[in-house]
């Protein structure tokens, strides 16, 4: 352990978007209609990537640690 696990985060854009996550947090938002960010999230809509084994998805890691 200790080591550093970056989430790449999923947006999604909303009709309450805005600018808000760039602004409040810094997020590279892909637009101003940006309404939500999954980070850290395993749901089958918005799987965020890690960066252990290239990128591999959240809701995968379970199975990784069971081999």
């Amino acid at each position: 352990m200790g080591h550093i696990l970056w989430v790449e985060p999923v947006f999604k854009e909303m009709i309450w978007g805005g600018n808000q996550l760039k602004e409040k947090y810094g997020y590279a938002i892909p637009s101003d209609q940006t309404g939500e960010c999954w980070a850290p999230s395993a749901h089958p809509n918005g799987d965020n990537k890690m960066n252990i084994v290239n990128f591999l998805e959240i809701s995968k890691i379970n199975n990784f640690h069971c081999l």
